[in-house]
């Protein structure tokens, strides 16, 4: 059984577009996977396709020039139809290349994917410009590792709760332990998920990394990686990585742009409006998937109680992310220089909503979230939590993280 991808609708919904669709994301987060079920689909609509891979060889040789692929195309589409090229960043000139095939109005709707997102960016978004739309494939998340294990019984997270509590537990003790990679997700031996995450961040800092910096460099790469592991959830303080790692604060910005731009992190920054008293600098950052932190922790498949809050965090914050995607809004953190803290704060449509974020089951302390307020008096305030209360409490909703969509989206 194939794991259900919630972005797959809106891909196939493209294919209807002129526009060059165009698939990146971190390694092995199922971008081929999904271009061949879009392949198969259009097959059984009876459409006519082709699919290159930039990794086979005898696909290269038919890349060699844009004659040549049309050649190859004349022969192997008779009419109108669809071209699937796949580890297209391995291509010289990528943007140039396809900007001429778009430019001389063909028949074909061209359909590419890349790992390595800087070098693939780099070659085609200015030659693309108005010429493309970008899907970006992350990790599975929370919620469709939910309802493949569950044999797509249910429909929705909130389904899976209320039905099968314990198995939603266990469940999400399972994803915050090994992460997301469709791989390692769909994997039952606990060493062969290692093995598995093991040869993605190897791949990736072989591959991609290795395109962006020397060789010589890649220890220096691979130890901020793991620091930074430490600093997931938290401001970044350059001068304190500067004084662990030994590397310059300027190079450490540069590595971490690069860990963003191949989709293993994101930063997050302040959000200041009233700016006197705020943070308006430092950006905190979260790991985009739970499995690569555990990895550079050296906790991959293992649950540590004294982490559990902030790799509840991190989740949250991805399922945030994808709540919100495309849709305009921005997340962000607040902090104040007295130490008033929120942990996400979405501007969206003309609303703030100020969001605290709590693992435990401890009293819940919400003097951050009416200090936002004062200063922003039409926010929202929200707790998310594991479950349970989810009626008003004075002026903060408490929120369980299955039932997100009190954002009215």
């Amino acid at each position: 059984m194939k794991i259900k991808r919630k972005i797959y609708n809106q891909i196939y919904k493209h294919m209807s577009e002129k526009e060059i669709t165009m698939l990146i994301g971190p390694r092995q987060s199922g971008k081929t996977t999904i271009m061949k079920q879009v392949q198969k689909d259009l097959l059984k609509e009876k459409m006519e396709t082709v699919y290159l891979n930039l990794d086979i060889e005898k696909d290269i040789e038919v890349l060699e020039s844009q004659e040549k692929l049309l050649q190859f195309l004349k022969l192997h589409i008779k009419n109108t139809g669809y071209v699937f090229i796949d580890e297209f960043q391995k291509k010289k000139n990528a943007g140039v290349f396809l900007k001429g095939l778009y430019d001389m109005d063909l028949p074909y709707k061209f359909i590419i994917s890349g790992s390595g997102s800087i070098e693939l960016k780099e070659k085609t978004y200015e030659s693309l410009a108005g010429r493309k739309r970008i899907f970006t494939i992350y990790p599975v998340s929370f919620e469709e590792f939910a309802l493949y294990k569950c044999d797509y019984k249910y429909d929705t997270l909130k389904e899976i709760h209320n039905i099968e509590p314990e198995k939603e537990k266990l469940l999400f003790n399972e994803y915050m332990s090994y992460g997301g990679y469709p791989k390692v997700v769909i994997t039952e031996d606990k060493n062969e998920k290692y093995a598995i995450i093991n040869e993605i961040v190897q791949s990736f800092l072989h591959k991609d990394v290795l395109t962006l910096i020397k060789y010589e460099k890649l220890d220096d790469f691979q130890k901020l990686i793991k620091i930074l592991g430490t600093y997931n959830g938290s401001m970044l303080e350059y001068t304190n990585l500067s004084n662990a790692t030994g590397l310059s604060p300027k190079t450490i910005k540069n590595y971490i742009r690069y860990l963003e731009e191949t989709h293993i992190i994101k930063r997050i920054t302040p959000f200041s409006k009233k700016r006197i008293g705020e943070i308006t600098k430092m950006p905190t950052l979260y790991f985009i998937d739970i499995g690569f932190l555990h990895y550079s922790l050296g906790s991959f498949g293992s649950l540590q109680s004294e982490k559990e809050g902030l790799l509840f965090q991190n989740i949250i914050w991805r399922m945030l992310e994808e709540l919100f995607e495309n849709k305009g809004a921005s997340i962000n953190y607040w902090r104040t220089k007295t130490h008033q803290e929120v942990d996400f704060v979405i501007d969206y449509q003309n609303t703030l909503s100020a969001c605290e974020i709590k693992y435990s089951s401890k009293k819940i302390s919400t003097s951050s979230l009416y200090s936002f307020q004062r200063k922003y008096p039409k926010s929202n305030l929200y707790i998310i939590n594991k479950g349970g209360n989810t009626v008003e409490k004075e002026a903060v909703r408490v929120v369980p993280y299955y039932e997100l969509e009190v954002f009215n989206l």
